[in-house]
């Protein structure tokens, strides 16, 4: 599979050399990587990497000096313009309770990380602006933390560290029932658990063969411990204590997960390849489906149809009314409902049936009748109240209208619709629409009103790439 796309400055200069990695991992926390596949920018900004992950992986952009970008699940294709933002610096020292030199100490803030020299002087770039948190990890026994350190657009921000002892978290992974220990799971201490922006104070380690695992160089204080491992369901234990005295010892329990497999095939018997394929719980999926922005709909667990048409779910929690959504461009979306995954039951050989769909052709147009160019439109089937189910096409609008203002919808059955025309500058419109009669043509969107404004925290400074959504 590839993937594409350009990456820029804040002014939309290129940006030469950007570093563009794209990986699948084989589960939420586990650190081990499928597969991976990077790439540098040209002189232009552009970048192809045509050996990407086929499944939906992360996508991470760095360049010396910028705030790296990274997006979490991305999906194969053209990832449009990617705009790099300049961060600040944050240069200091770092020293021991004797005020000697920590060198060589691991300085790290906002998942950029640097080496102390043997004068204990550091430097951290393309750090976000704000405020920010510093660690240091100084060997296994010291480590330092600073909070609210205040990172300018223009200038250094000075930083003095001293590391202080550290404690340390040991134990034992094993699995749920049979108490046998588990080899090579992954064992994550964290101040605020699993995000997909990354965790706080962060230290992670592998168990030994004999399930056994040690985390060291933790700053005394409560944390969130994480275990996970193919196969076997992500487990987390919060409100541990870490302090000085002694190690904290803990027996964290994996329980093995189950699997969901199948094939998708459209009404001939013919494979399907790259369809969305989605699984939340019943009541879970219904108030997704009702409660969601136009054209986003979050899946517990998604993936795409391989070349042979097959698909597989593995490491699932038990779940109860089951529904599994298939989907792909052209086909009228299909769904299977009320499946039963019990704690060592597992769905094998299911068939999603994909079949073709009605197409409407409709136009888009300004107050004087001029196509306007760029609309996106979301249909929602109206008896259902939700829009077509996707595992992919999240944020990805139904139709975009062309230079002329014309678009087509596909993969439409017969009954009603509810559309929404999200015009560039416009007014946002909804209408109804019934399949096959035919589409209201054209569709006339008025001119937006415009609302700017800027964000800042409680001490005034602004903050980057903060999300801005209107509701109405």
């Amino acid at each position: 599979a590839e993937v594409s796309g350009r990456v820029v400055d804040e002014a939309e200069k290129p940006i030469k050399g950007a570093r563009v990695e794209v990986a699948q991992a084989m589960a939420a926390g586990d650190g081990d990587v499928l597969t991976y596949a990077e790439s540098t920018s040209d002189a232009q900004g552009w970048y192809v990497i045509p050996n990407a992950p086929r499944d939906r992986g992360f996508l991470r952009i760095t360049h010396p000096g910028f705030v790296p970008i990274f997006r979490p699940q991305v999906a194969t294709g053209d990832q449009g313009l990617v705009v790099l933002r300049r961060g600040g610096s944050i240069r200091g020292t770092i020293r021991d309770s004797q005020g000697n030199p920590a060198s060589k100490a691991i300085v790290l803030s906002s998942g950029t990380a640097t080496e102390a020299d043997s004068a204990g002087h550091f430097l951290l770039s393309g750090i976000p602006l704000g405020t920010q948190t510093v660690e240091a990890v100084w060997g296994e026994l010291f480590v330092s933390r600073k909070e609210l350190v205040s990172v300018r657009e223009a200038g250094e921000t000075s930083l003095e560290l001293t590391v202080q002892p550290a404690g340390l978290i040991s134990g034992t992974a094993v699995e749920e029932g049979s108490g046998k220990p588990i080899s090579g799971a992954m064992i994550l201490a964290s101040v605020s658990g699993f995000n997909w922006a990354g965790r706080e104070s962060e230290r992670r380690v592998r168990t030994d063969g004999a399930g056994r695992f040690r985390l060291t160089g933790l700053i005394p204080r409560r944390y969130v411990l994480e275990g996970s491992k193919h196969g076997f369901l992500m487990t987390s234990i919060a409100g541990i204590e870490v302090g000085l005295t002694s190690p904290t010892a803990i027996r964290i329990a994996l329980r093995r997960g189950t699997v969901i497999s199948g094939r998708v095939l459209d009404d001939k018997g013919k494979t399907v390849a790259g369809a969305s394929i989605a699984i939340l719980p019943e009541r879970e999926f219904a108030k997704a489906m009702r409660n969601l922005s136009p054209g986003y709909l979050f899946a517990a667990h998604t993936t795409l149809s391989r070349p042979d048409g097959t698909f597989r779910f593995d490491d699932l929690p038990p779940l109860r009314n089951v529904s599994v959504g298939v989907s792909k461009a052209r086909y009228v979306p299909a769904l299977r409902e009320d499946l039963e995954l019990g704690h060592s039951h597992s769905l094998q050989g299911i068939r999603l049936v994909l079949r073709p769909g009605l197409q409407i052709h409709g136009r888009v147009v300004d107050l004087q009748g001029r196509g306007i160019v760029g609309t996106q439109i979301w249909d929602f089937k109206q008896e259902s109240g939700h829009r077509r189910v996707s595992a992919f096409e999240h944020e990805i609008p139904d139709a975009i209208t062309g230079p002329d203002g014309t678009f087509t919808l596909r993969g439409l059955e017969k009954g009603g619709y509810q559309l929404s025309v999200v015009g560039p500058g416009c007014a946002t419109k909804t209408l109804l629409l019934r399949v096959p009669s035919g589409m209201p043509s054209p569709i006339v969107l008025g001119p937006g009103v415009i609302v700017s404004g800027e964000v800042r925290n409680t001490t005034g400074q602004p903050i980057v790439e903060a999300a801005i959504v209107s509701v109405g």
